[in-house]
């Protein structure tokens, strides 16, 4: 009796498999078209109900979508025209890009990517759109640095929270602003704004990508998109600021770039990964969420060393991870020998406090110089609004809430953009808390005296 129960039970459960199946099957092929029609109905009326409507597109499409407009067009590949978010009107230096548009130099100079085993040859990566689309928003640029941040659908509002920090808090004002998005959505949602953006399909520098037990594709895919379009970014002849959304600059790097002359990569000295080069090292990990890279020979034997590090990997490592272990197999040193553990928040916010006083500057025996700024100036556990006027870069890690004083975007963003025929830095006027901003711009001038 038992076995025919269980024979039964077996039956059932087959049965359920099976049914299971093919709604995923119908599911598959029908969401895509759902999608489609919705977007063409929100295109067609005009109406939005949240962030997620007025950026929703079809991932299946995009990579299709995204080639044929860049066969529509022998002039360029971008629906909008790319930039970068530049307003100052100073006047333009005669730096040119090395490649400008010369693919071929891509090609012969066989450049070495991260992840080898997933990302694109050179000569692949220099017929692709992006790389049309990057080179044309660099020669853009007034004279060799560029200011770089990224995001997709789920951080719009982190981004526009950086932009107004960067153009109507930093001092002076951030230029050259470079945005890149991985969403064709968004690229069509932020450049309707006329704000210049680049939008990166990922198939255009990775294929095959293969992420083992990871909890976010996104993310692990974001740090690898990163490392390919730094070094492009180099390639091309251009110095790069690169910024997470929540590393919020407080004052123009530019400014303390200059502090240093002949730097060839800055970064904040307040890391814990990797974990063993903090005790190999006795110093702290340079931490990506703010960072420099110079455009030289120097770095790119950096860059040779990522992609060497990562030439077998399938996706497991951050940009952190590599980036740091690079400098170290290029056998870097620091002249500061600190006891440090990583073991909880509060530990890590009294290292900030108590470590490190000042950068610390150091070279590789290549000639590599690398600047490593203290949490003092750099903040990300000991953030304290009361010491504001110290930091360069605001890193806190919490997830920002409106009662932050470092948040001001307005909470009603979206209904005021769909009503303000505000363009621009206008528009990102429009949509910011201007009260928040000014007793942000208070508290920074009393402490500043």
């Amino acid at each position: 009796m038992d076995s025919i129960n269980h024979q039964i039970q077996r039956r059932h459960l087959f049965q359920i498999l099976c049914i299971s199946t093919f709604v995923i099957i119908i599911y598959i092929n029908i969401y895509p078209l759902r999608i489609q029609e919705e977007l063409r109905q929100l295109n067609e009326n005009g109406k939005t109900g949240s962030i997620k409507d007025i950026t929703k597109n079809d991932n299946y499409e995009t990579p299709k979508i995204w080639r044929n407009y860049c066969k529509s067009s022998s002039q360029n590949s971008y629906i909008y025209k790319s930039g970068v978010l530049k307003i100052q009107s100073k006047p333009k230096t005669n730096h040119k890009p090395i490649l400008k548009f010369n693919k071929n130099s891509l090609f012969n100079q066989n450049l070495k990517f991260a992840y080898k085993s997933f990302s694109r040859t050179s000569v692949e990566i220099s017929k692709s759109c992006f790389f049309a689309d990057l080179a044309e928003a660099l020669s853009n640029v007034h004279g060799n640095i560029v200011h770089m941040v990224s995001f997709d659908n789920n951080y719009i509002p982190d981004f526009l929270n950086w932009l107004i920090i960067a153009r109507f808090f930093a001092v002076p004002p951030i230029d050259n602003i470079l945005i890149i998005t991985t969403e064709l959505g968004v690229f069509q949602f932020i450049a309707k704004q006329d704000i210049p953006i680049v939008f990166l399909n990922p198939e255009d520098v990775i294929k095959d990508f293969n992420v083992h037990k990871l909890s976010s594709i996104q993310r692990q895919r974001h740090w690898v998109l990163r490392l390919i379009t730094w070094r492009i970014i180099n390639f091309l002849g251009y110095d790069v600021f690169s910024y997470d959304l929540d590393a919020l600059p407080m004052k123009n790097l530019e400014k303390l770039l200059r502090r240093y002359p002949g730097t060839d990569l800055m970064a904040g000295a307040v890391g814990c990964v990797p974990h063993a080069l903090i005790q190999r090292w006795h110093f702290f990990t340079l931490n990506m969420g703010a960072l420099y890279l110079r455009a030289n020979t120097k770095i790119d034997v950096l860059w040779d060393m990522v992609a060497e590090l990562t030439e077998t990997k399938t996706g497991r490592g951050t940009d952190q991870m590599y980036i740091n272990a690079a400098l170290y197999h290029l056998n870097i040193t620091w002249k500061q020998s600190l006891r440090l553990s990583c073991e909880s928040s509060s530990i890590r916010i009294q290292n900030e406090l108590t470590k490190l006083d000042s950068p610390v500057e150091s070279v590789t025996p290549g000639g590599l110089k690398v600047v490593a700024i203290p949490a003092k100036m750099f903040c990300r556990f000991s953030c304290n609004i009361r010491n504001i006027s110290q930091y360069y870069i605001w890193h806190n890690p919490r997830k920002h809430q409106e009662r932050d004083s470092t948040w001001l975007v307005n909470s009603d963003w979206l209904n005021i953009t769909r009503q303000t025929p505000k363009r621009g830095l206008e528009w990102v006027r429009a949509i910011t808390r201007s009260s928040k901003l000014t007793y942000l711009a208070k508290l920074y001038n009393n402490e500043d005296k």
